[in-house]
């Protein structure tokens, strides 16, 4: 959502600060903010252009082409404050924005079930950390922080369906394991083409696109689901068989 706002304060502590109203005719400059309507702690929608919200800018002299509005909100529904940090750039009578980053960063990443933890201790810790290279905008090495901790849950999986094959596992190479103990075909598929884009992300020429790193993601997601079916429906058979 955009707002335009012609109340943004100066973030100055020099008395002597830019008077931003000379520029225009001591008329109230327009700044153009966009918002993503969402708090980023707790993830509930809200109204990001209420008057709750303080708005400061760092302009400080007339020349000065690009500037930062530094926002202040607080949410409605956690009563938590965050900020958002907009680059704005100049034009003949506004400023419009170029991007923003929202503070604090909260780590955006999938709920790891039971079923997996138990499969792989060592996951979800590595599959975090990956998601936060990819929060703090990390994009060049999110990617290799993935393929490892698919390659943890992998093996992890190999060795929890082959617990007498551990030395063999620990030596294979990934497509190995992958081939020689996973015998869920939907599965070797998924991990065959993780483990590809995987691959690509820690070569020094990197053929992977943006859109190849989306997919990586959602096999990644369909690999774990695909291993939780298979961890239930272990314990329906042991279940059954009391």
């Amino acid at each position: 959502m955009k707002e335009v706002f012609s109340d943004v304060q100066a973030l100055d502590f020099n008395r002597n600060r830019f008077n931003i109203f000379d520029m225009y005719d001591n008329e109230r400059v327009p700044f153009e903010l966009v918002f993503d309507d969402i708090c980023p702690v707790c993830g509930y929608g809200i109204d990001m252009g209420r008057d709750y919200t303080h708005k400061f800018h760092d302009i400080s002299s007339d020349n000065q082409q690009e500037c930062k509005v530094a926002c202040i909100h607080l949410c409605g529904h956690c009563h938590k404050l965050f900020v958002t940090e907009h680059v704005m750039r100049r034009s003949k009578e506004s400023y419009i924005e170029k991007g923003h980053t929202v503070y604090p960063i909260i780590v955006q990443h999938k709920e790891i079930s039971d079923e997996i933890k138990k499969v792989s201790s060592d996951f979800e810790n590595l599959y975090i950390q990956a998601c936060s290279a990819s929060a703090y905008g990390l994009k060049d090495i999110y990617g290799m922080a993935l393929r490892k901790a698919f390659e943890c849950l992998v093996k992890d999986y190999a060795l929890f369906l082959n617990p007498k094959k551990e030395d063999e596992i620990v030596k294979k190479s990934l497509a190995n394991c992958i081939r020689d103990y996973i015998e869920n075909t939907k599965i070797v598929e998924l991990c065959t083409s993780c483990r590809i884009i995987g691959n690509n992300e820690t070569h020094w020429k990197n053929n992977n696109t943006a859109d190849d790193i989306i997919f990586m993601e959602k096999v990644l997601g369909a690999v774990l689901h695909f291993i939780e079916q298979e961890m239930i429906v272990l314990d329906a058979k042991k279940f059954n068989d009391k």
